[in-house]
């Protein structure tokens, strides 16, 4: 542990510089005054492999707290540092009682002004289920809390803060982030900072005004043989505006399977006249024979005949065609199945 007590006073490993650390081990060797914040037994001040000094029983006796590994004291260590250099009280192995009666013991419990964070390294696999209960015991007890994994794979709720952490030498770790360019590693210490500062947020695109690209290709005809365009897909541009965050995009199948398909189609395409002028056929809603139902479509922009969704997947020549913006809003989210999960993900501004 990082933290033992002397008295009714705590005492906290990562507060003490190498010369202090030392004294305070001659102390306790002499008067064995420091005891174990987890229960009566007395202590001894040890360095673990990875070099961080810690607290561990002089004798475990009956106490049930699970020893921790270096990896795990070591991330603890750096986070702990990292909140106290930005101006947070900080400190470790937290004990709390949820209103239902559940106890947690936080990791590391940072608190500024009437502001609670918690930071739990995981270290050993630990199930979704498990994950997703001691999280709701944080949230009962008004604690914001974020998980930091070692383990590969996770499936928690979007709205969680779950992040994998990775060790890579000694003292160094980094967390890992998705980003447009695919999965981006920031140094722990530099992570921790940021989330405390408002550099990690939660659906950044959401009510957010973003650039819209309208992509259109080719398409040739089956009836009249010539080769009008047709709009293929949308992307709408966050890493313009949020730096590193995923483009977000749909297809215009997706838009077509919307119950307000041809309200959104009006919001997010030019008028007919615009779309005429390049080669773009009236799009609305029809009926299809074959699907026997009505439905958003494409048509040829020279005979007016209906491309149905088979034929569109034989679209080719895909290019930018038209921009502006769009707001993402949630009626546009909610009317758009693959936006979902596109917006509601956690998002670290690189830039500050």
């Amino acid at each position: 542990m990082l933290k033992c007590l002397n008295g009714d006073q705590e005492v906290l490993s990562f507060q003490l510089d190498e010369k202090g650390w030392d004294l305070l081990r001659q102390q306790n060797q002499q008067e064995r005054h420091l005891q174990m914040s987890c229960c009566d037994a007395r202590v001894v001040l040890k360095r673990s492999k990875l070099n961080v000094p810690f607290f561990a029983h002089l004798k475990r006796g009956l106490c049930t707290s699970a020893a921790e590994t270096s990896e795990h004291l070591a991330a603890k260590f750096l986070i702990a540092t990292a909140i106290e250099s930005a101006g947070w009280r900080v400190t470790t192995e937290m004990k709390g009682l949820a209103p239902n009666g559940a106890v947690w013991i936080a990791d590391v419990y940072a608190t500024k002004n009437d502001w609670i964070r918690v930071f739990e390294v995981q270290w050993s696999r630990q199930s979704n289920e498990e994950s997703i209960a001691r999280h709701s015991i944080y949230k009962q007890s008004g604690v914001r809390t974020m998980w930091l994994f070692r383990q590969k794979e996770f499936e928690l709720p979007s709205e969680i803060p779950a992040f994998r952490l990775i060790h890579r030498s000694e003292n160094s770790f980094c967390v890992e982030i998705e980003t447009e360019s695919g999965e981006e590693h920031i140094e722990l210490q530099r992570f921790v900072k940021g989330a405390l500062s408002g550099a990690l947020k939660y659906a950044p695109t959401m009510n957010a005004l973003l650039p819209l690209e309208v992509w259109i290709a080719k398409m040739d005809c089956f009836k009249c043989k010539r080769t009008p365009n047709i709009v293929a897909e949308f992307r709408i541009l966050a890493s313009r505006n949020l730096p590193g965050h995923r483009d977000l995009t749909f297809s215009f199948e997706d838009l077509s399977s919307s119950s307000v398909a041809e309200t959104l189609a009006q919001q997010l395409l030019p008028n007919a006249s615009v779309l005429q002028k390049a080669r773009i056929g009236p799009v609305k809603m029809r009926y299809s024979k074959t699907l026997r139902i009505s439905y958003l479509s494409n048509a040829c922009a020279y005979c007016g005949v209906l491309f149905g969704q088979f034929f569109s997947h034989h679209a080719y020549d895909h290019v930018s065609g038209f921009e502006s913006t769009v707001d993402i809003s949630k009626n546009l989210v909610d009317a758009i199945d693959s936006l979902e999960h596109q917006v509601n993900v956690w998002w670290f501004n690189t830039s500050r």
